[in-house]
């Protein structure tokens, strides 16, 4: 998403900062001047209106959020939501991966699921099925790729067999 920023003449300087605790405390201290976070892990700072949310980087603006305008809107794309998921090692037994897919199934039914996914700022229909997580994440690659194939050279990620990701500054 930076580099959708950066293609369009904002220019941000990434600080990677692994733990969140100080990601949050940069911008609260003032060595920060923004944070690109899920909405739910800063809830509490929003709603204690320690930090108030610019920008969502989605396709359309989010119930809680609703004066805050998208990406898509300002012209920057619609970001690249974050996912997790649940993997495990290739040649796993196949009625180990079914039973794990059935019991994260029964889970993503629960009540309490909903409720978790509302207070992280989630989408109701966000779960994917083991059935359709392949089309999901084959998606996801691809609109990846057509981003970074939208960008100029100088604002890619080079990947190599040494280096996994070597940044290449953008000066």
């Amino acid at each position: 998403m930076l580099q959708e920023l950066a293609a369009k003449g904002i220019k941000l300087a990434p600080v990677p900062l692994s733990n969140p605790e100080e990601r949050y405390r940069a911008v609260l201290e003032g060595k920060a001047d923004a944070l690109y976070e899920q909405p739910g892990d800063v809830r509490a700072l929003v709603e204690g209106k320690q930090i108030r949310p610019v920008l969502v980087l989605n396709g359309t603006r989010l119930l809680e959020y609703k004066d805050v305008p998208t990406s898509r809107e300002l012209g920057f794309g619609d970001g690249q939501g974050q996912f997790r998921a649940i993997v495990v090692k290739t040649g796993t037994a196949t009625e180990k991966v079914r039973a794990l897919s059935d019991a994260i199934d029964k889970v993503a039914a629960m009540p309490q699921f909903q409720a978790f996914l509302e207070t992280q700022n989630a989408l109701k229909d966000s779960y994917v099925p083991a059935n359709g997580a392949a089309n999901y994440l084959h998606g996801k690659l691809e609109g990846m790729k057509k981003i970074v194939d939208s960008l100029p050279l100088h604002a890619r990620y080079i990947i190599d067999e040494t280096e996994v990701q070597a940044w290449v500054d953008t000066f």
